[in-house]
């Protein structure tokens, strides 16, 4: 009978390390994506395409907006290799990579919202240029991204509640632009240096515009 109740306790203390382990591993990278605001409105008019290819261990993406509207609209391309508070240098490859659900990864050029939370303060937005689209005219960009992906978010990866990480696997990628119409620039904002921080005062008035989701091996 001791024999017996040894055994027993040994797999009970044997299925209880096991549950510990499981809720660790599931807690490690388990912080979730900021989110951010929904734009208010309806999207400018405009005409969207994009195509994401994947050429060895290189993403080529190339996109064109054409603004069909009667005011001028601004596409938030301006993304600095790091993050700035008063002035951005723009890099034409520079984006954004956040996880979107599922295995999917978003690559883009746009604002987000500064992070909700009590653990981490910022003394200033950082902020993303934009370039203005006339009415009637075409912006269009080609854009190259390393793989493997890395995640890039304009507040970090950890803003108080653990490492956020991409999907793993991530097998899938859209590619999203920021626009936002020319009625509406922030105060710091003029013609000459565009810039809007990453805010929900911009992320309200951003409207995303987006490819169709592409595979990726990585």
């Amino acid at each position: 009978m001791a024999g017996q109740d040894g055994l027993l306790m040994r797999r009970l203390v044997l299925a209880a390390a096991l549950l510990l382990a499981a809720a660790t591993a599931g807690c490690a990278g388990s912080a979730r994506e900021p989110v951010s605001a929904a734009p208010t409105g309806a999207p400018p008019d405009a005409e969207f395409s994009a195509s994401v290819t994947q050429e060895d261990e290189v993403l080529h993406i190339r996109y064109r907006l054409v603004n069909k509207g009667s005011g001028g609209v601004y596409v938030l391309n301006g993304v600095p290799l790091q993050e700035q508070t008063l002035s951005v240098r723009p890099a034409a490859d520079a984006v954004y990579v956040t996880g979107r659900g599922g295995h999917i990864a978003e690559i883009a050029k746009r604002a987000f919202d500064m992070p909700d939370t009590d653990s981490k303060a910022w003394e200033a937005p950082y902020r993303v240029a934009g370039h203005l689209v006339a009415p009637g005219e075409a912006f269009s960009e080609e854009v190259t991204v390393a793989l493997p992906l890395h995640r890039r978010h304009p507040y970090g990866d950890d803003v108080g509640e653990g490492v956020i990480e991409l999907p793993d696997p991530t097998d899938t990628v859209v590619f999203c632009v920021g626009v936002v119409r020319e009625a509406w620039q922030p105060p710091e904002s003029t013609p000459a240096l565009p810039l809007f921080p990453h805010l929900s005062s911009t992320t309200s008035n951003q409207h995303l515009f987006c490819s169709a989701p592409a595979p990726v091996a990585q």
